[in-house]
C-alpha cells in the first residue's frame, strides 16, 4: 500500500501486486476535512471477499479490491472517538462515554455492545479479543457475541487510589504497570491477578526479546526502573534477579 499525496487537495490510496507489478486499486481520498492523523489501512476479508478499510483524521472509508468500488465511508463524530480493528469487526468508542459498540466492517451491523464502570483510556487488539483501558481497570472482550451471553470475557480492577499508565502483551499475560509504579502480571485469558511486584522505582521499560532462529524463548522479561535491571518470569511476574 501506498499512501501518496497529489497535491493540497487529495491524496491517493494505492495498492500495489509486487509480483505482477500492477497497480490493483487505486482511490483519491481528499484532504479538506481529513489533514489530521496518520493513514491506517486494514486488510478485511468476509464472504469471499476482501476490503480495503481505511481511516484517515476522523473519516472511515471501506474499498471492495476486486470492484474498487467506495462500500461505505462514514466519519467519527470527533476527536474523543477512535476504534480498534480486529479482522473484519471494529469496535467503537469514546474517551468521554463508558458505552461500546461492536460492529461488522462490512455490514456496519451491530455485534454486540457493553457498558463499562468509568470512561474509556484506549484500546487494542489482542488476539481475536479487544483490550480497554480504564484509570484502574482492564476489560477484555469478545470480537463476537455468544448466544445469550455478554461479550466480556473478563474485567480486572487495581487499587482505586492508583491509575494504570500502560501494559504490555507477553505469552498469554499482560504486564500492567501503574503510577505508584506496582507492577502486576495478570492472565489474559481469564484476568486473573497472578502476581503484583512493588518495584518502587519508576519504571521506565519493560522489554521481552525475541526468540531466536532456533524457535527458543527467552527466560526473562527485562524490567529497568531507577537505574536496575530486573528479569522477572514471564508466565508469571516474579522477579527471578
Amino acid at each position: 500500500f501506498l499512501y501518496v499525496r497529489r497535491d493540497e487537495n487529495y491524496n491517493s490510496l494505492v495498492m500495489i501486486d509486487p509480483q505482477l507489478k500492477q497497480v490493483i486499486l487505486e482511490k483519491i481520498i481528499p484532504v479538506p476535512g481529513v489533514v489530521e492523523g496518520n493513514p491506517l489501512i486494514y486488510l478485511v476479508e468476509e464472504g469471499g471477499s476482501e476490503y480495503v478499510f481505511h481511516r484517515k483524521g476522523l473519516n472511515l472509508y471501506l474499498f471492495e479490491i476486486k470492484s474498487g468500488k467506495l462500500v461505505w465511508n462514514r466519519a467519527l463524530l470527533d476527536d474523543t472517538y477512535d476504534i480498534v480493528v480486529d479482522n473484519n469487526v471494529m469496535l467503537l468508542y469514546s474517551t468521554g462515554e463508558t458505552a461500546v459498540v461492536l460492529q461488522n466492517i462490512v455490514s456496519q451491523k451491530t455485534i454486540g455492545d457493553y457498558k463499562l464502570n468509568s470512561p474509556i483510556v484506549d484500546g487494542h487488539s489482542l488476539k481475536e479479543n479487544i483490550i480497554l483501558r480504564t484509570k484502574n481497570s482492564i476489560t477484555s472482550l469478545k470480537t463476537y457475541k455468544p448466544f445469550l451471553r455478554s461479550i466480556e470475557n473478563w474485567t480486572q480492577y487495581i487499587d482505586e487510589n492508583d491509575e494504570i499508565k500502560w501494559f504490555k502483551y507477553v505469552y498469554d499475560n499482560l504486564f500492567v504497570v501503574t503510577k505508584s509504579n506496582d507492577l502486576y502480571c495478570i492472565n489474559g485469558k481469564t484476568g486473573e491477578i497472578i502476581n503484583k511486584n512493588q518495584i518502587g522505582h519508576h519504571i521506565d521499560f519493560l522489554r521481552y526479546p525475541e526468540g531466536d532462529s532456533d524457535g527458543n524463548s527467552p527466560k526473562s522479561v527485562i524490567l529497568y526502573a531507577g537505574g536496575f535491571l530486573f528479569g522477572l518470569d514471564p508466565h508469571n511476574g516474579k522477579t527471578l534477579w
